[in-house]
């Protein structure tokens, strides 16, 4: 009897298991709309996703114990997990990973950097085109505010520098010196000169170990300002001798300050020009000033005059400009949409504006946005002269040149840097002290005779040519 009846269990065990097997609808869990769709008590059923807390609540196992009496009802009230829900776990191969992981590492890092060349390349064609449509908008022409600086470092100190051209010496504001607690020694004969030619104030003078980051030490002479507009000035004393423009070109820095008509220009030309390029400007040839520490190409009016350019002196077309102590001005004018193109063999015509100022000291001078869009220190290299390299010979040659301060600063390695001075950093600097003479002795010829200028300079110039 016992036996019959567990029989009849099993056999009822398997009808009823059969029975739900042929009423199971595999499309239930769509929520199709079919006529075989299932009833509502199947729709409740069916599979769903589950929430962060139902995920984490336990879950029934699988095992004897559990009251399911099918496969088909696990799957009925069982939660299924979508694919975004599952916890991430580390893959056992951990070798693979971390090998995959620097890998994608490398290639982002890779990624980026050619990213930010690609930027730095075209930066200031970038900056130009906002200019132009800014201009287009409110009918002003706004120029971009790009200044190049190098990231170094002062007594532990990390800043970074405006790397001027412009600037015969190396300056530093005196409230900088200050700060860093630098002696500074008077230097009573020291002066220089603002584009305008009026003369700021100069404290003294300061020796500073600079270590460029990334690079290397520089033991530097600074003269020290009284005002600054920035804390540190690297001049063509240093560029020239650090070649900065090339060595460090991929260290430079770019900051970009409002174009607002309301904003000062700077121009931090300081006792130059030491660096000239020559060029044309509409067809005619002229030598120069670029000054990397210049937000605006200038023209000086007595040049704009005897060239005949049209000058628009309306009040829209005036500027403010500060220069390197502090002090403002403002141009008299503008002239628009001339024509300039480096001297070479493949001359390449760039539209600019220049700002006139009335007592500029130079016939032109060339702002940094010019001289990065058009790469002059690469690709016009050949046009560029200087005071400070093998300019000198070619100074010789033309037998003139631009006064030179009694105060020449010369840059030199460190006595214990790990980079000594090469048999050509000897030479150069010996040059370079060499033409420091010949300047001073030009100033001093000035209250001679004019014909006795000629025997009074002629050591002088012997002792350059022989370096």
């Amino acid at each position: 009897m016992h036996s019959i009846k567990r029989a009849t269990r099993r056999h009822a065990w398997r009808t009823d298991t059969e029975e739900e097997e042929r009423n199971y609808n595999p499309f239930s869990c769509l929520g199709s709309n079919s006529e075989e769709s299932v009833d509502e008590e199947s729709q409740d059923n069916r599979a769903r996703a589950v929430t962060k807390d139902e995920y984490e609540s336990p879950h029934t196992p699988i095992s004897p114990q559990n009251s399911f009496k099918s496969t088909l009802e696990l799957f009925q009230h069982g939660p299924f997990i979508e694919t975004r829900q599952l916890p991430t776990t580390s893959d056992l191969c951990t070798t693979r990973v971390v090998e995959e992981a620097a890998a994608r590492a490398l290639v982002e890092q890779a990624s980026e950097l050619h990213r930010r060349e690609h930027l730095r390349m075209h930066l200031g064609s970038i900056m130009a085109r906002v200019a132009e449509l800014e201009s287009t908008k409110s009918g002003t022409v706004h120029p971009p505010m790009l200044e190049p600086r190098l990231p170094c470092l002062i007594n532990e100190t990390k800043l970074s520098a405006l790397l001027d051209n412009g600037a015969r010496n190396n300056f530093v504001s005196l409230a900088f010196a200050r700060r860093q607690g630098l002696e500074v020694k008077p230097s009573p004969n020291a002066t220089v000169t603002l584009p305008n030619g009026i003369v700021p104030a100069v404290t003294g003078a300061v020796e500073i170990a600079l270590d460029v980051l990334g690079g290397r030490r520089h033991l530097v002479q600074f003269q020290v300002l009284t005002k600054g507009v920035t804390d540190i000035i690297l001049g063509q004393s240093f560029i020239a001798m650090t070649k900065a423009f090339s060595t460090y070109r991929h260290r430079i820095i770019h900051t970009i300050r409002d174009a607002s008509s309301s904003v000062l220009r700077r121009v931090c030309y300081l006792d130059g020009p030491v660096q000239q390029v020559g060029g044309y400007l509409n067809g005619n040839y002229v030598e120069a000033v670029p000054d990397t520490g210049s937000q605006v190409t200038l023209i000086s009016s007595a040049y704009a005059r005897s060239q005949g350019h049209k000058v628009s002196t309306e009040q829209r077309d005036q500027i403010n400009l500060q220069f390197a102590d502090g002090s403002t001005t403002r141009t008299s004018g503008l002239v628009r949409d001339m024509e300039w193109s480096f001297a070479g063999q493949h001359p390449v015509a760039h539209q600019v504006d220049a700002y006139v100022l009335d007592d500029l000291v130079c016939d032109v001078l060339l702002s940094y946005d010019l001289l990065y869009r058009s790469d002059a220190f690469g690709t016009h290299e050949e046009a560029l002269f200087s005071d400070y390299d093998y300019g000198v010979d070619r100074e010789l040659e033309r037998n003139e040149g631009h006064p030179v301060g009694t105060t020449l600063n010369c840059v030199q390695i460190a006595p214990n840097s790990p980079n000594a001075e090469t048999a050509e950093q000897v030479w150069t600097n010996r040059k370079l002290l060499a033409w420091r003479s010949l300047s001073s002795a030009k100033l001093g010829a000035q209250a001679l005779p004019v014909i006795d200028q000629s025997a009074f300079l002629a050591p002088f110039y012997a002792e350059c040519k022989a370096w």
